[in-house]
């Protein structure tokens, strides 16, 4: 029984050692498997991270064979784009030969341009220095017929004439010196318009308290200076718009019709005609040789009148030639601005 007994015991600390053992196997089994099973996920994510990565290479791989591919094709595309650069080249050197050659011959013709420039230059040159003299010419002859214009009307043949016509003139035949008195009293007139006017004396010589203009005088004056300019700047349009009339204007269109063969041309050119005779006449009025000019302008021909005055005096000269002095009797306005006319004509003097 005792050894039966040691035996049980025996067994027992056998089955614990190997219990023990087993457990320690197990315990060690668990432990290594835990390893095992991180290091297997460890190299599984590793494993994934390097697919993806193997993914990424191969889209890379793809995108740079793409880019060859592209670069190959640009490598061609470069290649044909400098044979044609070549050939362009090669014509822009033989365009720019050309181009040179041509700007040779420009400077040839510029250097035969500014010559004559120079020549034009010269030319004209001299002619300004003719139209100088031409002008001194003209002056003195303006000069000169002013004066015999003047004398003329301090003659006696003048005086009568004035006389004549405040108190009427017989039926005769016209005198050459009314035609040129109111030729010179046209001329006047134009003189004394460009001179500026004297002063006017007061018709009350005592004197008055100045007296301070209020404001809507002031702005009545200014109204009538605006419309004193006005007239003065509508004189020429009024003058031209008289002359339109339809007896005018048929005779404008008989001399456009027949600009030879007209009634007022030929009165034109008779009248013309009568104050060259005139002027050439030897009548002693010229004082010395000094005022006769040198070289009288040239008349001008024309198809008709070119101002109011010029038709004013071929008409007085149709009216003297028929005889028709009514309009010349009894009035006084015309009376009065002959005298006038004769007061600007002795200032001048």
């Amino acid at each position: 029984a005792a050894a039966a007994e040691e035996a049980k015991a025996e067994a027992e600390r056998r089955e614990k050692e190997l219990r023990i053992r087993l457990e320690v196997r197990v315990e060690d089994r668990e432990a290594e498997l835990a390893t095992a099973r991180t290091v297997a996920g460890r190299e599984q994510k590793v494993a994934t991270e390097l697919r993806a990565k193997a993914a990424a290479l191969e889209g890379k791989a793809k995108e740079l064979d793409g880019k060859y591919k592209d670069a190959v094709r640009l490598a061609k595309g470069h290649r044909k784009k400098t044979r044609l650069a070549t050939t362009a080249l090669a014509k822009l050197r033989d365009r720019m030969k050309r181009i040179d050659a041509e700007n040779k011959e420009l400077v040839r013709e510029n250097a035969t341009v500014v010559a004559s420039e120079e020549q034009l230059r010269r030319t004209v040159e001299e002619l300004a220095r003719t139209l100088e003299v031409e002008q001194t010419n003209r002056r003195e002859w303006a000069t000169a017929r002013s004066q015999l214009l003047r004398q003329f009307c301090e003659s006696d043949n003048t005086m009568k004439g004035l006389s004549s016509l405040s108190g009427g003139v017989p039926k005769q035949q016209p005198t050459p010196y009314n035609h040129v008195y109111h030729a010179g009293v046209s001329d006047l007139r134009r003189s004394a318009d460009s001179l500026p006017s004297a002063p006017r004396p007061a018709t009350d010589p005592t004197p008055t308290k100045t007296k301070v203009p209020s404001k809507s005088s002031a702005k009545a004056t200014g109204r009538r200076k605006v419309k004193r300019r006005r007239a003065r700047l509508t004189t020429a349009a009024t003058a031209k718009a008289k002359l339109a009339t339809p007896t005018r204007l048929a005779g404008k269109a008989e001399r456009k019709a027949s600009p030879t063969d007209s009634p007022l041309r030929r009165r034109t050119e008779l009248l013309r005609a009568r104050r060259a005779a005139l002027e050439a006449r030897p009548s002693g009025l010229f004082t010395s040789d000094e005022h006769e000019p040198r070289h009288p302008a040239p008349r001008r021909e024309s198809k008709g009148p070119d101002s109011i005055d010029e038709l004013e005096l071929e008409l007085a000269t149709e009216d003297w030639a028929a005889g028709n002095t009514e309009g010349w009797a009894g009035d006084e306005e015309e009376e009065a601005e002959l005298l006038t006319d004769l007061d600007a004509m002795s200032s001048i003097a």
